[in-house]
């Protein structure tokens, strides 16, 4: 009799092999051994992939009543624990199951074991009491045994169809990629025989892929030129795991030369690859877009330059027109007094110190950056100090132009750097700011120190300066204010000559300016305390 019974719980897990969940598996133990044992009512409790935590996902037909969900330490976790079936044969016993009576006399709790696999637990219900034999004790053993079987082999597949679907994803992604992309991926062995091709080679080359296989690689690539495509090969097999990139041009059918780049990685050592592989795409249409950008921005540095020396030629015309002037003077009077020449000389000698100081300043932004921090002469600078000279020399201007300059001063702070050109940069962007301010309005200026920087804030209520102008007024020979004339106007080297002496201290500077509404510059330096 048991035999027949073992026999059918075992038919119960081979028909479990065709089940395509997990519910269905529990379903049809729970049917055998409502049969075998001769049960009434049956529920399964069962954890998941994600957790242990016991859901009910089964209960038979006509159960009268709710069961209540396990509890950790209940008679559900203990079953589990200890792999035996829990046989209760009389609840009137368990005080802890008084809530069946009235609906079922005996159950019997099977935990679905096997091995070191817990899913959960099988209860079997009986109206009347149930003893529990020899014979049905065993079978409920083997129906836990048996169930939980089916289930690891139920997860396992599923497990595997969810692997195999998402492994095909992502070949179907890759596939996508491969194919639609205009970038052609090629494997090739270390003699540049082509083991793969991307189908993209006809969109870039016009070549079909099936007709590469075993083909040379620098049969298409270099078109017959094997010295370059066994010098590339020879670099790529030399040095493994590093990217080697090249470009060539190459022709298409139709005559028309493109660009071509190539990057190439050497994977011979790979177990699962063993070839080079090699990456190719067209850039010929960012090789034309470099050309024009380059051509761009020396038609524009030509026009700057150009706009620059009409500049500097007016900028010279005026102290030479000023000395010439001057010295004529001179030369016509011809008893002219010791104190008449002396005057003379002194006015040719503002204007030689004019001219000086331009000739300086266009010197200065012909050299390069490193040239500037080298032949700078540093030294230790008290920049509160010079700071505070420089805002009293700009007094009698401010004065002029009723402007108020507010100076917030700092305790001692030193950096290294050159006097000269320290006191070049800061009286440029205090003058900036009175000659372009308001008037009646201010100019602020403020010292404040962060750990091993400074920063000096200079502000002013002035004019500001317009939004399309605020982005280039750093360049060299770019001048922010082309309606302005007379001699305040400059060449537009003031700000050029700043920021590069601000980059020679190893500093920053930054400007924030509204149209109207006024100007903030933000140079910050590095300090020696």
């Amino acid at each position: 009799m048991i035999s027949d019974q073992i026999t059918q719980i075992n038919q119960t897990v081979l028909d479990c092999l065709r089940k395509p969940d997990e519910a269905s598996v529990v379903k049809a133990f729970t049917e055998v051994g409502l049969k075998t044992l001769g049960a009434d009512y049956g529920f399964v409790w069962l954890n998941s992939l994600d957790s242990n935590e016991l859901e009910l996902v089964y209960k038979t037909s006509g159960l009268p009543f709710e069961p209540h969900k396990p509890r950790e330490g209940g008679r559900n976790y203990t079953a589990l624990e200890s792999a035996v079936p829990d046989f209760v044969d009389n609840i009137e016993d368990k005080p802890d199951a008084n809530y069946l009576d009235g609906f079922i006399k005996s159950f019997v709790i099977i935990p679905l074991t096997y091995k070191e696999k817990v899913y959960g637990t099988m209860v079997l219900c009986f109206k009347n009491k149930e003893l529990f034999s020899k014979e049905k004790r065993t079978l409920c053993v083997f129906i836990g045994n048996s169930a939980a079987q089916a289930i690891t082999i139920n997860r396992l597949v599923s497990k595997e169809h969810i692997a195999r679907l998402a492994s095909e994803q992502q070949e179907a992604y890759f596939r996508a990629l491969i194919e639609n992309s205009y970038e052609v991926i090629v494997l090739i062995d270390r003699n540049g025989t082509i083991l793969y091709i991307s189908p993209s080679v006809y969109k870039v080359f016009g070549h079909k892929a099936s007709n590469l296989l075993g083909e040379k690689v620098g049969d298409f690539v270099y078109q017959s030129n094997p010295e370059k495509v066994t010098g590339y090969l020879e670099k790529i097999v030399d040095a493994p795991s590093v990217i080697h990139a090249i470009e060539f041009h190459y022709t298409q059918k139709d005559g028309t030369v493109c660009t071509m780049e190539c990057n190439a990685l050497n994977l011979l050592n790979n177990p699962h690859v063993k070839g080079i592989v090699l990456n190719v795409r067209d850039i010929t249409e960012q090789k034309k877009a470099e050309i024009l950008r380059a051509a761009q921005i020396q038609l524009k540095e030509e026009k700057q330059k150009n706009q620059f020396i009409a500049n500097a030629a007016h900028e010279f015309r005026t102290p030479l027109s000023i000395i010439k002037g001057n010295a004529e003077l001179s030369l016509r009077e011809k008893n002219a007094s010791v104190k008449s020449l002396r005057s003379t000389l002194r006015a040719i000698n503002v204007e030689v110190d004019h001219l000086a100081c331009l000739v300086s300043d266009m010197a200065l932004l012909t050299n390069r950056i490193d040239h500037l921090q080298n032949m700078s002469n540093k030294e230790k600078v008290n920049l509160s100090e010079l700071i505070a000279v420089l805002v009293k020399r700009v007094t009698v201007l401010a004065e002029e132009r009723e402007i108020g300059v507010k100076f917030k001063n700092l305790e001692d702070v030193y950096v290294l750097g050159d006097v000269g050109y320290l006191d070049k940069l800061f009286i440029n962007l205090i003058k900036n700011a009175i000659i372009y301010g308001k008037k009646k309005g201010y100019v602020s200026i403020e010292i404040t120190k962060v750990k091993n920087q400074v920063s000096v804030r200079i502000e002013d209520n002035g004019i500001g300066i317009s939004k399309d102008d605020l982005p280039h007024i750093f360049e060299r020979f770019y001048r922010a204010d082309k309606s302005r004339t007379g001699r305040e106007s400059g060449t537009g080297l003031g700000l050029a000559i700043v920021k590069w002496i601000v980059i020679a201290h190893g500093g920053n500077i930054t400007v924030e300016s509204a149209e109207g509404e006024g100007t903030i510059f933000l140079v910050t330096l590095p300090t020696l305390n």
